[in-house]
C-alpha cells in the first residue's frame, strides 16, 4: 500500500498557488458562493485546463484548493482521469444541483476542478468562510 501511494505521488500533477483577484466565485445558476479567487492554484503548470470527456463534451475548468457548498456524486473513479494518479468525483451545487466540476484526490491530496462557464464573479471578499 505504501509503495502504491509513493508511486501515485511520483506521477501526481504539480500543484501550486496562483495570484488571484479579490472576488468571490458564485454558482451561475443560483448565485451561491462556491469559491474565491484567492483559492486558485496551478496544476501541471496551469490554473485553467480544457479537456474532452469520452462522450465528446468539452470542459474548461479552473483548479481550486478550496471550494465549498458542493455535494459529491457517485463513487471515486480513476478511468479517464485527466490528472494521472488522481481519482475523480463529480461535484454539484448543494442548492440548485448544477454540475460545477470534479473533486480530484491522490494519496491524501485533493483539489477541485470547477467548470469556469458555470461560475460568475461576485462582490469583493477577504476569502474568509471557506
Amino acid at each position: 500500500m505504501k509503495r502504491e501511494r509513493e508511486q501515485d505521488r511520483k506521477s501526481a500533477p504539480v500543484v501550486r498557488a496562483v495570484e488571484g483577484g479579490r472576488r468571490d466565485l458564485l454558482c451561475a445558476t443560483c448565485r451561491h458562493r462556491i469559491s474565491h479567487d484567492d483559492h486558485r492554484i496551478e496544476v501541471n503548470g496551469a490554473h485553467e485546463h480544457t479537456f474532452v470527456n469520452p462522450g465528446g463534451f468539452v470542459h474548461r475548468l479552473g483548479c481550486f484548493a478550496v471550494a465549498s457548498h458542493l455535494s459529491e456524486m457517485g463513487e471515486p473513479e480513476t478511468a479517464f482521469a485527466w490528472f494521472p494518479g488522481f481519482s475523480w468525483q463529480i461535484v454539484r451545487c448543494q442548492t440548485c444541483r448544477t454540475h460545477l466540476g470534479w473533486i480530484f484526490r491522490c494519496a491524501g491530496d485533493q483539489f477541485t476542478g470547477l467548470l469556469l462557464d458555470e461560475l460568475v464573479p461576485g462582490g469583493g471578499s477577504d476569502g474568509a468562510g471557506d
